[in-house]
């Protein structure tokens, strides 16, 4: 436990917040590309991402694209444009220590800071060292926005779904630069599949403090998804899945999805058949289109792969396929109207 931590902090540690103002935004083209940068205190930082840069200073995507579209042409009017914005307001932005930035934030920071988590993720140990009803049960670092996830067991909450489908609950912290949030989580002991989900399983965003130990055991002591766990598995366990969850999963996976989702290339041949082309429906359409794949197969397949996929898939795979998982036991199963069924004979 010491030794995960003490790595996550050190990782931590190896990022700084950037404060930046829009007339340091800088454009460099190298043949026909552009790259956004950021020329703050000396320092060059290379921004991945130019959208968010630009949406954050109130320059819409539509624009973005023209001006990067043809910069030797449009860079110096936009330019010329941002001189206008208040030379006051401070943006910022997470950099790593190549100098990349990863996340775009707001902050009142003036000068370039170390990013340091030490004191919230201590002050979170002690508390749970010292209540016996709580265990330690991992932490990953997030490399997309800076953030540390800690999941913690509650030794006192089980339940048998049936068939030895063991689940035990949890709560999971996270701390980033700006917050802390806070989500119940379900820990599957069927073949040691341990799965936490962050999204939409009794979310909680929280005020940052460094001591979110009190915050913590507030949060913790709520049971709601323990009580309705039951009911919201065997809704899963009848039902058949709908394209929407299948297509949920292949999503979060991209071109991959024939690799880890069972018989999906097989699926996506029998709706090519029928006429319909999985990737092509839309949302709306797709909730109401079944597949001959049970609901809570296709769930259990994104929690295993989130849990025991997570290195071979990537850190980013693994929590947006925890957020779908969530939404199928959150909103229970998208079938409960009539639907096209290219299976009924």
């Amino acid at each position: 436990m010491t030794a995960v931590l003490d790595q996550i902090k050190q990782t931590v540690k190896q990022h700084s917040l950037v404060p930046f103002t829009a007339s340091d935004i800088a454009c460099t083209k190298d043949g026909d590309k552009a790259f956004i940068s950021v020329v703050a205190n000396g320092q060059r930082f290379n921004v991945e991402k130019p959208g968010d840069i630009m949406s954050m200073i109130g320059v819409k995507p539509s624009l973005t694209k023209r001006i990067l579209s043809n910069p030797s042409e449009n860079w110096s009017v936009f330019q010329n444009a941002i001189r206008n914005i208040d030379k006051n307001k401070t943006y910022g932005m997470i950099a790593n220590e190549c100098n990349d930035a990863v996340s775009i934030v707001d902050t009142k920071a003036r000068e370039i800071q170390q990013i340091n988590f030490d004191d919230r993720i201590d002050n979170l140990m002690d508390t749970i060292s010292a209540l016996d009803i709580y265990q330690f049960q991992g932490a990953v670092f997030n490399p997309a926005n800076c953030s540390v996830d800690i999941n913690v067991n509650n030794l006192s909450s089980e339940l048998d779904m049936g068939q030895g489908d063991l689940w035990k609950f949890g709560t999971s912290v996270g701390i980033s630069l700006t917050n802390q949030t806070y989500a119940q989580y379900f820990l599957r002991l069927i073949c040691t599949n341990g799965m936490t989900t962050r999204e939409n399983i009794g979310y909680r965003s929280a005020d940052l403090t460094k001591h979110i130990g009190k915050q913590f055991t507030n949060y913790a002591g709520k049971n709601a998804t323990v009580q309705a766990a039951r009911a919201r598995v065997d809704a899963m366990k009848n039902a058949r899945a709908s394209v929407n969850e299948l297509n949920s999963v292949a999503n979060a996976l991209g071109k991959d999805a024939g690799l880890y989702i069972p018989n999906y290339d097989q699926i996506a041949t029998e709706f090519r058949e029928a006429g319909y082309n999985l990737k092509d429906v839309g949302v709306k359409q797709a909730r109401m289109m079944f597949t001959n794949e049970n609901l809570y197969d296709v769930f259990n397949t994104a929690t295993f792969l989130s849990s025991h996929k997570r290195d071979e898939i990537g850190v980013s795979k693994a929590l947006e396929l925890n957020r779908v998982a969530g939404e199928m036991f959150t909103k229970g199963p998208n079938l409960r109207l009539s639907t096209i069924d290219i299976y009924k004979k």
